[in-house]
């Protein structure tokens, strides 16, 4: 793709490209099958562009709505990634850091909720501006997600007791309840 072109003019073509290649092979791009995320870099600048499984039309993300989920969990993550906007993100666009938790946490509960439907491990991926200027991507390793299992742990420790502040007489959950 030419460089010259904007983000808006790059995701057309993907669906254009998308739509002719898909028609090559006797697929129909409206049958609400198909849809993709993606992240990327146009004269220094980041776009998340969504493709919707309703009808593949681009879609870009701004700094009103950030973040997208997709596939089987969809239906699960969008909620609770309303819940962790709110209450974690502050209605702000979040740090790195702060996302990729908000981020492991939405999977992570998908995966719970939905076992059937969302295989685990959990996996992220990271598209990041380094100091020089470039962009950088990283699947981020067992160490960093271990760290995220932790704090995930500790996080809901802490909700799970915030319940003793308003009822100090209250019974605790049995282990199977949680």
């Amino acid at each position: 793709m030419n460089n010259s072109k904007t983000h808006i003019q790059i995701a057309q073509e993907i669906y254009l490209l998308t739509q002719q290649d898909f028609a090559r092979t006797g697929i129909a791009i409206t049958a609400q099958q198909f849809g993709a995320a993606l992240g990327f870099i146009v004269v220094g600048n980041f776009y998340l562009c969504e493709f919707p499984i309703s009808d593949f039309q681009p879609e870009f993300k701004s700094e009103n709505l950030w973040y997208v989920s997709m596939g089987s969990g969809q239906i699960i993550a969008d909620p609770f990634l309303g819940f962790v906007r709110k209450n974690f993100w502050l209605d702000k666009q979040p740090n790195l850091e702060d996302g990729i938790f908000g981020t492991f946490w939405a999977l992570e509960h998908a995966i719970e909720v939905n076992p059937g439907g969302i295989g685990a491990p959990s996996q992220i991926v990271v598209l990041q501006k380094k100091d020089d200027g470039t962009f950088h991507t990283e699947i981020l390793s067992e160490s960093v997600m271990q760290e995220h299992v932790e704090n995930l742990g500790a996080l809901e420790t802490h909700i799970k007791s915030y319940k003793s502040t308003f009822a100090p007489n209250a019974t605790p959950p049995s282990p199977s309840a949680s």
